[in-house]
Order: C-alpha cells, then sequence, then structure tokens
C-alpha cells in the first residue's frame, strides 16, 4: 500500500502563485504517519488531492499521483457541520452502515463521549463534535484516510486516548495525520511528511517518527526528532 506523486504542479487559477512545483512524494502503509508544515504551505490542498477530493475554486494540476492498491481514499477534517437538533446516537443510527452499528459504543467510550451520547449538536463543545466526526469516518468503508486537524479542540487526554485507539484496532489501514503538535507527530507516527514554502527545495522532506504504541519513547531521542522536524520545516 503506498501514495505517490512526481512532479506535482498545482496552482488555483485565481491565483498568479503556485502552490506546488515539481513536488515529488512516496508514503508506503499501512500505518499511522504524519503530515506537517507551517500554516500557508497547502497541507490541506495536499490533503485533498491524495483524497480525490473535489475544488471549489477552478485550478490547473499535473504531474503523476499513484495510490495503489488504495481504492477508497478518505478525507476528514474539523468543522463539518451537523444537524444541530439532533442528537449523536440519532445521527450516527442513520448515517452509519448497520454492518459498523456493533462498533459504536467501542469507540463513543473510547473517544470520551459516553456522558453526552445522547446530547443534541448544538449543545456540544467544538471539540466533542470533531470526536464525533471522527467517529462517523472511522465506520466506513476506507483503505486511507487523511486526518485534517481532525482532533482540533480535543483535550491533550483523550487526543492521544484515540490516536492509540485507532492504531490499534486499525493496523492495516493507512492514516495521515496532518496536526500542529510536533511532539505528538514526533511521538507517535511513523513516517512524517514535511511540507514546506513553494520557493523551497526540495518542498517536501521525509522524515521518520517514533511510531509509539505501548513502549515508551527515551525524552532525548523525542527531542531529537522534534528538533529534525522544525528544522526541515
Amino acid at each position: 500500500m503506498y501514495i505517490s506523486c512526481k512532479n506535482l504542479t498545482f496552482r488555483f487559477l485565481e491565483k498568479e502563485d503556485y502552490v506546488f512545483k515539481d513536488l515529488n512524494f512516496h508514503m508506503t502503509g499501512p500505518g499511522f504517519h504524519a503530515l506537517f508544515g507551517h500554516s500557508g504551505t497547502g497541507k490541506s490542498t495536499f490533503a485533498k488531492i491524495l483524497s480525490s477530493n473535489h475544488f471549489s475554486f477552478s485550478h490547473e494540476i499535473s504531474g503523476n499521483i499513484s495510490i495503489n492498491p488504495i481504492r477508497k481514499p478518505m478525507y476528514s477534517y474539523n468543522q463539518e457541520r451537523f444537524p444541530k437538533w439532533q442528537t449523536i446516537r440519532t445521527h450516527f443510527n442513520q448515517v452509519i452502515a448497520k454492518s459498523y452499528l456493533e462498533k459504536v459504543d467501542e469507540l463513543v467510550q473510547s473517544f470520551g463521549l459516553h456522558l453526552c451520547y445522547d446530547s443534541r449538536f448544538d449543545q456540544l463543545s467544538q471539540g466533542q463534535q470533531n470526536r464525533a466526526n471522527l467517529i462517523r469516518y472511522l465506520l466506513q468503508d476506507f483503505d486511507m484516510m487523511i486526518l485534517d486537524e481532525s482532533l482540533a479542540n480535543v483535550d491533550e487526554k483523550n487526543r492521544l486516548q484515540i490516536i492509540l485507539h485507532i492504531k490499534k484496532i486499525f493496523p492495516q489501514r493507512m492514516f495521515i495525520y496532518i496536526s500542529h503538535n510536533v511532539r505528538e507527530i514526533a511521538y507517535y507516527c511513523d513516517q512524517i511528511a514535511i511540507l514546506r514554502d513553494v520557493n523551497n527545495t526540495p518542498q517536501l522532506i521525509l522524515l521518520k517518527g517514533h511510531n509509539a504504541f505501548e513502549t515508551p519513547v527515551p525524552q532525548d531521542e523525542l527531542e531529537r526528532t522534534m528538533l529534525e522536524i522544525v528544522h526541515a520545516s
């Protein structure tokens, strides 16, 4: 399982500047990986290209993109809209296929939503809505999923528990986690793609994270990786 880009060039037609120019990228799966970079480097644009999402603005794109043997890439992002009058339970019963409903309770508990499972969406915090949205995506048929700030506004304790649970129950699927938390991606992610400004060469650098699960990472090794990530970006 892998995703790959060769000489990817992309820009929105209403803008003169390119977002990507001759960008090359290769990441193998399965596993929990990361996409990191400063604001404005095109992380969400890159995520949409990799997951075959449509753009609302006219654009031009060239280069080779290979996603193999991934049949169903998926793109999850924060601040998606929900029917405010529905409860989480009612919404899940409507949108999640019956074959996946048996897994709902496990994820609701693990994601820390059990106390608000029967609350309406307009009663939830943004972090609670983001967790519910991620469950909604996870309980679908997919091979690769990009989590674009999907855990934004979620407290650290719940966020880390969610990451570990995803790694545990989906070992054969591929995840690309977009986050600004350097420590988090260095600690929990395997391959880390550093996306840089279009004027930098190369525009993307691939580093190795610690891919931690049950074994702790020594602090000095973690700090060394974090420095590598910061310097590369």
